[in-house]
């Protein structure tokens, strides 16, 4: 069976899934190891790991290069943590087969407005997409 079969599989079992975040390859094989069910491809570490703000710095190919490296290292499922989705419902729809193809299993999208401004800044921008323009990116 294959990851994505796994993954379907598990998140239709009642026990929780357990995934820990990566931010490269090495943190995900670590994770994997120690018995995690699946991989968070963590867009704040990634951020972390270039030293910057989790604020839609680091362009999209960068995150995909480093899940695409992630998803090739691992036999467990990835899910990638996209933001905002880089934008509007176009480049979402433009990168989730993009993702797909690097072998991620699930792609998990914030429903605030883009660029996003980190959760963890004192007195940041929280602002939330309208509801429609979230459902088209959905």
């Amino acid at each position: 069976m294959n990851r994505n079969a796994r993954f379907r599989q598990k998140l239709q079992d009642p026990a929780l899934m357990h995934a820990m975040s990566a931010h490269n390859p090495l943190a995900a094989k670590l994770a994997a190891e120690a018995g995690f069910d699946a991989i968070w491809g963590s867009g704040f570490e990634l951020s972390a790991s270039y030293a910057v703000p989790d604020a839609n710095i680091l362009s999209p190919s960068q995150h995909l290069d480093m899940m695409r490296a992630i998803a090739a290292t691992v036999e467990a499922p990835v899910i990638a943590d996209i933001d905002t989705g880089f934008g509007n419902a176009i480049n979402v729809s433009y990168m989730v087969p993009q993702y797909e193809a690097a072998g991620v299993s699930a792609v998990v999208m914030e429903d605030k407005t883009f660029p996003k401004d980190t959760s963890l800044r004192a007195a940041g921008r929280q602002e939330l997409v309208r509801v429609a323009e979230f459902q088209g990116k959905i």
